[in-house]
């Protein structure tokens, strides 16, 4: 079930339709509205100080400032997008690259689809990852019937003796701690996955607040609203996925 969301997850998080959606253009238009009286405040604000003469030159520079905000905010949405399509595009290219090729029983190798079909192309990469230090071939059959023939002693070694059931335990422990740290691995991966997303869609929504504070430097460093804190945010947010598939790759 954790390898299932882990590849649902990559293969719906990595589509450009989830970051498309008609809630978050709404969301979005609500916060430029607001931006947009807040403009409408300052420029009242900047106005008084101009005629009251308490501003001087500092005052007639933000208006230019004000109006240039004012004007890149109706494009806020589209800038986000380009840095979230770029980092999507970078990690499919990674993703695409991926063949999930399977060893059979036989020898033979075999491309199967996903166990868990989502409308996104999706790869079982967990299985193929998985494949590698399947932790099951430790305790199936025929390996147990294995390490219960091995020779105990040197003398003893044309006779067939049984290993004690501690040894056949430890072995089942050894693979259950395999299977379960993979588990908790494919699952908070996912997790992060479904996080990114969640994220990029409220810096989405946000990004209008960011180009206001270019009017007010002062509001450059407040979480997901200041300028610097969330174009810092959405490049390390955006970027994650490019990283990770990168890896994945290698």
């Amino acid at each position: 079930m954790a390898a299932k969301i882990f590849n649902a997850l990559i293969a719906i998080v990595l589509q450009s339709d989830m970051y498309r959606s008609d809630f978050i253009l709404a969301a979005w238009a609500v916060v430029r509205d607001l931006s947009n009286i807040f403009f409408i405040l300052i420029l009242l604000y900047i106005a008084v100080k101009v005629i009251l003469d308490m501003g001087g030159h500092e005052a007639k520079k933000m208006i230019g400032s004000v109006v240039i905000a004012a004007l890149l905010i109706n494009f806020s949405l589209f800038f986000t997008r380009i840095a979230i399509d770029s980092s999507n595009i970078l990690a499919l290219i990674f993703y695409n690259r991926l063949e999930v090729t399977y060893i059979e029983k036989d020898g033979s190798t075999a491309n199967r689809p996903a166990p868990f079909s989502t409308p996104y192309k999706e790869k079982d990469l967990a299985g193929k990852m998985y494949q590698a230090f399947d932790a099951t071939k430790m305790i199936d059959k025929p390996f147990l019937d294995k390490i219960n023939t091995i020779p105990i002693k040197e003398q003893t070694k044309n006779q067939e003796t049984k290993l004690p059931f501690a040894f056949t335990l430890g072995v089942m422990l050894v693979a259950g701690t395999i299977m379960l740290v993979a588990a908790y691995t494919f699952f908070t991966s996912g997790i992060f996955f479904l996080g990114r997303l969640i994220e990029l869609w409220i810096l989405m929504i946000f990004s209008p607040f960011a180009f206001m504070s270019l009017a007010i430097p002062k509001l450059k460093s407040i979480e997901y609203v200041g300028w610097d804190k969330l174009t810092e945010k959405l490049i390390s947010t955006a970027f994650m996925a490019p990283i990770f598939m990168f890896f994945v790759y290698l």
